[in-house]
Order: C-alpha cells, then sequence, then structure tokens
C-alpha cells in the first residue's frame, strides 16, 4: 500500500505538475513525510486537488505502515525469538520428566528434582507459579496439565515419567490417563489427596500412588517412635548427597555383557565402585547378594554408585545400543 501511494504521487506530480521524475519524487516523499517543505511549483486547481488526497491518502497509509512495522519489529519478533529460544529447549528434552502442577507438593518435587540434577519441565497454568519457576531456571510450559495439546508441548513421548502432583484428583486421574496413551511404557507418580482416589489412579494407568497425608503422617511416627533409625536414615541420605553417591534400580538387559556372570566375575565394585544391594528375580529379592550369585537378563539390581560413574554403568547394564 506505501508502495503504490508513492508510486501514484510520483506519477501524478511528473504528469499534472510537469516536474521531472526526481522533483516529483522529491515532493511526494517529504509531503508524505510532512516535513514543511515548500509546496511544488505551478500548482494549477487540478494540481491541488491530487494534493490534498495525496495528503489524505499518504497520512493514513503512513500512520497504518509505521505502526505495522512497529508491532513487527518490536514485538512479534521478539515474542518470535523468545518462543523460538523455548521450542528449541523443550526440543532437546529426552528422557526427562513431566512434572504437573507446582503447587506446595509440585515445587517440592522440583526443587529435589534440581537438586538432584534429573532434567524435567514443569507445566502450570497459574502464571505466577510459572514465573516463580522461570526465575529457579526450570523448563516451564504455561497451560492446564488437563489439556492434551499442552501436555504434547513437554514432550511427553519422549519422557522417562511423570509425576501429577494437582490439588484435584480428577485432574490428576484425567492427567495419568491422556499421559498413558501417550506413551505405554512411561514411568507415572501420582498424587491421591483421597485414600479412595489411589484405586482409580491405579486403574487409570499410575505405576505408583503417593497420599502425601499418609506419608506425613507415616514420618512423623517413625521420628517419634524410631528417632535412632530416623536419624539414621537422614545422615545416610545427607552423606550419599555430600559424596555425590546416588541409590538407584535398573534393569538388566538379556544382551548385556553382564548377564551369566556372577557378581565376582563382573566385578562391579572395583571397575565402577558399585555396591549391589539387593537383586530382584521374578518377584523375589536376594539382598545383599554373595559373590557367586549369577546375574540373569531380567534382573533388577539396587546399587549404589558414584553419580559419575552412572552413565556407565547404565550403558553396561542395558547392552549394546
Amino acid at each position: 500500500m506505501l508502495f503504490l501511494v508513492l508510486l501514484c504521487g510520483i506519477v501524478g506530480m511528473k504528469l499534472l505538475l510537469g516536474l521531472s521524475w526526481v522533483d516529483a519524487m522529491f515532493y511526494t516523499i517529504t509531503t508524505l513525510a510532512t516535513v514543511g517543505f515548500e509546496a511544488p511549483p505551478n500548482l494549477t486547481p487540478e494540481g491541488k486537488l491530487f494534493m490534498v488526497a495525496l495528503i489524505l491518502t499518504g497520512f493514513g497509509v503512513m500512520g497504518f505502515a509505521v505502526g505495522q512495522l512497529t508491532h513487527y519489529f518490536l514485538v512479534d519478533r521478539v515474542l518470535v525469538a523468545l518462543g523460538r529460544r523455548r521450542d528449541r529447549v523443550l526440543d532437546k528434552l529426552s528422557g526427562h520428566w513431566v512434572l504437573c502442577g507446582l503447587g506446595r507438593v509440585g515445587t517440592q518435587v522440583g526443587i529435589h528434582f534440581t537438586e538432584d540434577r534429573v532434567p524435567f519441565v514443569a507445566v502450570e497454568v497459574d502464571e505466577t507459579a510459572c514465573q516463580a519457576a522461570l526465575d529457579r531456571g526450570w523448563n516451564v510450559v504455561h497451560g492446564s496439565a488437563t489439556d492434551e495439546e499442552t501436555l504434547r508441548m513437554t514432550r511427553v513421548e519422549k519422557a522417562q515419567g511423570l509425576v501429577a502432583t494437582l490439588d484435584n484428583d480428577a485432574d490428576n486421574v484425567y492427567v495419568v490417563l491422556c499421559a498413558r496413551a501417550q506413551k505405554k511404557d512411561l514411568r507415572i507418580v501420582a498424587r491421591a489427596n483421597d485414600p479412595h482416589a489411589a484405586t482409580v489412579l491405579y486403574r487409570a494407568g499410575a505405576d505408583k500412588v503417593i497420599n502425601p497425608v499418609l506419608t506425613g503422617a507415616t514420618a512423623i511416627a517413625a521420628v517419634a517412635t524410631k528417632p535412632k533409625m530416623t536419624e539414621f536414615l537422614h545422615a545416610l541420605a545427607d552423606t550419599t548427597r555430600k559424596l555425590d553417591l546416588e541409590f538407584d534400580s535398573l534393569r538388566l538387559a538379556a544382551d548385556s555383557p553382564l548377564a551369566g556372570k556372577t557378581l565376582a566375575e563382573a566385578d562391579l565394585r572395583r571397575t565402577l565402585d558399585v555396591l549391589v544391594l539387593a537383586i530382584a528375580r521374578d518377584d523375589q529379592s536376594r539382598y545383599n547378594p554373595p559373590g557367586d550369585y549369577r546375574l540373569q537378563g531380567g534382573d533388577e539390581l539396587f546399587i549404589l554408585c558414584k553419580q559419575d560413574h552412572m552413565g556407565e554403568l547404565r550403558r553396561l547394564i542395558s547392552g549394546p545400543a
């Protein structure tokens, strides 16, 4: 539109006022820019009417063009750049956790994830909670976790697991159903505010359901009746954190080089400084297994290992890619 107005002004001044092409372009631009130069010479009545039409039309088009250009460069481009930066971060996520809800429980889960260096992306509908999470440096998707499209933005199909910590049990059930539909082998941990909701969440597809009230009551009772044991467990947790130790459970692949070997032959303690605490096989667990215990594919190993060695241990347990 701006180019068309300029073209009409130049051609009109050339034909109606007899100006040269350079003068016609000069007076057209100065007129539309409203810089206050003198009027073109040799103005006829027809030329004056043309100038009036050019000024009225050009003023509206110039105002519209300047507004659109300003919005494009100062608003749209900034928002697109920020959006692309956020999308690139989310596009790289794989093997992460999806944290649905940043209330009191969800925020504490996020803090623990951060301390344990577990990659995750949070989903929260409240803008204040989202901003607080962004200030912590967390990856956040603003929206409702009960919306399938919002859940898909977290790349849940590439995630390792999902934690549903919404305040409403019905919302948690819906999140579990949607997440399970998008990835069948997703590890799902859900919060149950009502004891009766736990059964529904398990039926919806949750792998583990936690009731914060019951869990908190159990912890309080343990502190009251078994103070020494509780203090020991807290001290153990603090010690493992300070020494960069990690408790974990890993399932041995059938094609792992460790399959068929005894623990002594695998020699995990010497090579990777790994302590095998227990081995689960066929719904039976063997605690403190001896050195002649022979490993099989499908065994679940409960181990204590330095965090620096976890990557190499996982590759060894999972077998060749």
